[in-house]
């Protein structure tokens, strides 16, 4: 997974901080019980984010005076549906392995990783097997359209795409947790697209902004008003979703303070940079005087 969707530290209360750990190690425990220790190195800041988002009880295991776990402890609360994103997050790494080997990019490494963690793969897929085969054939069918040189609005509605349905096949349809899901997820693809495309040029990956630049900085400088658009797109799309929610529960609460270090930092950073370009932007505006685009 991308790895974007982090809480902002600098400006969180020390109760959201305790509980975004909470379900962050409370993740890592679900891990390490159903598929083995080693599978807690596959853990997940974004699959993190869906258990707040869908609102897990968490587990009590995050100690600030002992910050690292040395024993296995049992999952009490919710303890089926920490099991199920435990599989999610194992498989998600598993076909994105496999899609790279099909690709022939990190080849030797891929396998490497896949051979670690066979026995939690085999088992995930062997739980929840119609979570699997979806997996399988929508990264199948994600790998075509990159060999169809598809554009950033394709790539990132199948990504959104995946996301969406495997939360919908673990635990249901829900309108509001289903779009928030998709919109994120179309600016996970887009935002780190964006962040990779020096290192996918380098490499020879697939980037779908190849075709418009071979750098980040020359992307940003010829096609700033595209990129911006998208970006606030997506914000767009989540304000009504975000404007539903109850404020009073801890988990949207941190979910809000997670997308607000996610749209709003990590975007601007990305797009802007360190050395922010001289330029009248509407994103820029928008960033500023909205406060991450999605808080007013």
């Amino acid at each position: 997974m991308y790895g974007y969707l982090r809480i902002d530290r600098e400006n969180s209360i020390p109760i959201i901080r305790k509980y975004y750990r909470q379900q962050y190690c409370s993740l890592c425990h679900s891990l390490w019980n159903n598929y083995g220790w080693r599978a807690r190195f596959l853990l997940s800041y974004d699959v993190t984010f869906m258990a707040i988002l869908l609102n897990f009880k968490p587990q009590i295991f995050f100690d600030e005076k002992k910050p690292i776990c040395y024993f296995k402890k049992e999952i009490k609360s919710d303890k089926e549906k920490w099991k199920k994103l435990a599989a999610l997050t194992i498989l998600l790494v598993a076909e994105k392995l496999n899609d790279n080997i099909t690709d022939k990019e990190h080849v030797i490494l891929s396998r490497a990783i896949m051979k670690i963690f066979s026995k939690s793969i085999k088992k995930a897929r062997e739980d929840y097997k119609e979570l699997y085969v979806f997996l399988r054939d929508q990264f199948v069918h994600m790998n075509k359209t990159e060999k169809n040189n598809g554009n950033i609005n394709e790539m990132s509605d199948e990504f959104a795409s995946i996301m969406t349905e495997s939360k919908k096949i673990l635990y249901g349809e829900s309108e509001d947790d289903d779009a928030i899901i998709k919109y994120v997820s179309k600016w996970m693809y887009f935002i780190d697209a964006i962040d990779d495309l020096d290192k996918d040029y380098k490499t020879g990956s697939y980037n779908p902004f190849l075709r418009f630049a071979k750098t980040r900085e020359e992307l940003i400088k010829e096609h700033f008003i595209e990129l911006e658009k998208f970006a606030i797109e997506q914000s767009e799309f989540l304000r009504p979703y975000i404007k539903n929610m109850n404020l009073e529960k801890i988990n949207n609460i941190t979910m809000l303070n997670v997308l607000k270090y996610s749209i709003y930092k990590v975007t601007k950073n990305i797009l802007l940079g360190k050395d922010a370009f001289e330029k009248s932007s509407i994103l820029i505006k928008y960033i500023e005087n909205r406060e991450g685009i999605i808080f007013e």
